[in-house]
């Protein structure tokens, strides 16, 4: 009896597969790039940033700005006014609690949307067994009765 072949059996299928459960980052040919020896590596690789290229002007703007009222305030220590550093302390907090919640909270939007899709696959998965047993190549079949009757 021949089995019709199953769906999950694809070369993609396979590759998907495999390569889900593993983490990028340290399949790279040249080593991690998240252990303390890259970092050589990585700081060399700075200029070359897709991220830095997008945030690079703002950086440099923020740098430059902070720079000069630092300047400014060494030079000059009663030219700007005192501030008061309870209201930072509170919105610092604040911020800090809303953002560790919202990274809680898409976490936990994240891991439920990879349940239902474990969920999904292993149905799917199922599905292709079933096919795969109640689906036969009808002739060998005859074949083997035309054998088993001469």
């Amino acid at each position: 009896l021949k089995r019709v072949p199953m769906i999950g059996s694809t070369r993609a299928t396979q590759r998907w597969s495999s390569s889900s459960s593993r983490n990028p980052m340290f399949d790279e040919p040249e080593g991690p790039k998240l252990r303390s020896e890259a970092w050589l590596r990585n700081l060399r690789s700075l200029p070359r940033s897709k991220m830095l290229r997008r945030v690079g002007s703002h950086l440099g703007f923020t740098a430059a700005w902070t720079a000069g009222v630092t300047t400014w305030n060494a030079v000059d220590p009663g030219a700007l006014p005192a501030v008061d550093p309870l209201p930072v302390q509170i919105l610092a907090t604040t911020i800090s609690l809303l953002l560790a919640f919202r990274t809680s909270q898409s976490y936990d939007r994240f891991w439920a949307g990879r349940q239902v899709w474990s969920e999904v696959w292993a149905s799917s998965r199922a599905l292709e067994r079933l096919a795969a047993t109640y689906l036969w190549d009808d002739d060998d079949d005859n074949d083997d009765d035309a054998d088993r009757s001469a």
